[in-house]
């Protein structure tokens, strides 16, 4: 829960109520533990994406940003959720833009307000999750018109972490076979990646070949083979993170959405326990 803080913060004092002094008041606000973690995360996000970009390869076009969308939005997220897909859909093909900045203005590019079917899929998934009675598709169908606006998408997407095996543009969709050498190739600054951002679950979005077996070696996790929850999604748990990966498919899978949106609620929910 997030604290509201005043312009004139009180002290309890011997069960008597006084005005904080200016040096209280000063220390109180740079001891923050929280604060310091985020600033720390979102400054080691950054050196390592300068230093990935500067290993940009031949015919590679923009290198687009990624990884947690908002970092207050993180912080109070109930659960920490990675979402892993393969490239960025570059539409802006020479300008330079952030997947995160993207996500953080509800899945649209700044000036437009064109619905994506993804990213609204996306938000539900995001829904579902983060709530806690795990609403049914029929509870979310009720909410679509808040879906399909970027600004309904927004608070949800603000909420987790977004990104590619591969940072440079692409089109709609990617070879597996280059996108596995990509994923093998950048393993360790993907890695370090996942590590800094520290989610609690990470769903691959159609990447769960890459990511386990490529990008992590199977003998890191546990079981050190899939496992499935009883709907059939396959899941395994990395051994020293804690976290739970989760092979599932993009949501621009020709596969109905309401299908889609179930499946996952079902697996992450028996998986987690809550």
């Amino acid at each position: 829960m997030r604290t509201r803080h005043t312009m004139e913060p009180l002290v309890a004092t011997q069960g008597v109520s006084m005005r904080a002094s200016p040096i209280f008041v000063k220390f109180v606000w740079l001891v923050n533990p929280r604060r310091d973690a985020a600033m720390s995360r979102r400054s080691e996000l950054r050196n390592l994406l300068a230093k990935w970009r500067r290993r940009k390869e031949p015919g590679d076009r923009n290198f687009v940003e990624d990884g947690i969308v908002d970092e207050a939005g993180w912080d109070s997220a109930r659960v920490k959720l990675l979402f892993i897909t393969k490239e960025p859909n570059d539409l802006r093909r020479g300008v330079r833009w952030s997947l995160t900045k993207f996500c953080a203005r509800g899945g649209v590019q700044r000036g437009e307000k064109n619905y994506s079917p993804s990213w609204d899929l996306m938000a539900r998934w995001v829904y579902g999750i983060l709530s806690k009675d795990w609403p049914s598709w029929k509870e979310i169908e009720k909410l679509k018109h808040k879906f399909k606006d970027p600004k309904g998408r927004k608070p949800w997407l603000r909420q987790i972490a977004v990104i590619n095996l591969k940072k440079s543009g692409g089109g709609g969709s990617t070879p597996q076979g280059s996108l596995g050498e990509r994923a093998q190739k950048h393993a360790q600054l993907l890695r370090r990646q996942i590590s800094i951002i520290g989610p609690e679950v990470v769903i691959c979005c159609g990447t769960g070949p890459e990511v386990f077996g490529k990008v992590y070696a199977k003998d890191e996790f546990s079981p050190e083979r899939w496992d499935a929850t009883s709907n059939g999604v396959q899941f395994t748990r990395h051994s020293e993170g804690g976290w739970f990966l989760f092979d599932y498919c993009h949501p621009q899978a020709r596969w109905p959405h309401h299908f889609m949106y179930t499946m996952l609620m079902l697996a992450v929910r028996e998986v987690l326990g809550r």
